[in-house]
């Protein structure tokens, strides 16, 4: 029941980012990852609009580390919201939309690993997202 309740929770939580001078909230769940590029972070939706604002992924990875939200830092530039893979291999992960992102290889071991219990989550849950 916890684990229903923590994936409800974590789908209505919003993330709050400051462009052209005003706040805006994101909805997580509509997250597909996030791009360091410099000292810009690029935010790339399910619905093809991309954010970019001044941030770090290292700070982004620590707030969403003190929630109930699931993102994978999977490379130094690229942290991604797990519920969109469509499939993964040793060197990168393929998102919905063609979206390929490599994996660094000192994660892949770790990455690997988180992989194989969503996957078998799923399967022990019957769940396809």
């Amino acid at each position: 029941m916890s684990k229903i309740y923590n994936r409800i929770e974590s789908s209505n939580m919003y993330y709050e980012i400051k462009l052209a001078g005003k706040y805006i909230k994101l909805l997580t769940s509509e997250i597909m990852y996030f791009e360091s590029d410099k000292r810009k972070v690029n935010i790339y939706m399910n619905n093809g609009i991309k954010h970019t604002y001044y941030d770090t992924l290292d700070n982004i990875e620590s707030k969403f580390s003190t929630y109930k939200v699931q993102f994978w830092r999977v490379h130094q530039s690229f942290m991604l919201n797990p519920r969109y893979i469509i499939r993964k291999t040793h060197e990168c992960i393929y998102l919905m939309n063609d979206v390929r992102i490599p994996i660094s290889k000192q994660r892949q071991k770790e990455i690997s690993k988180k992989y194989i219990e969503q996957v078998e989550g799923y399967m022990r849950n019957g769940n396809n997202n």
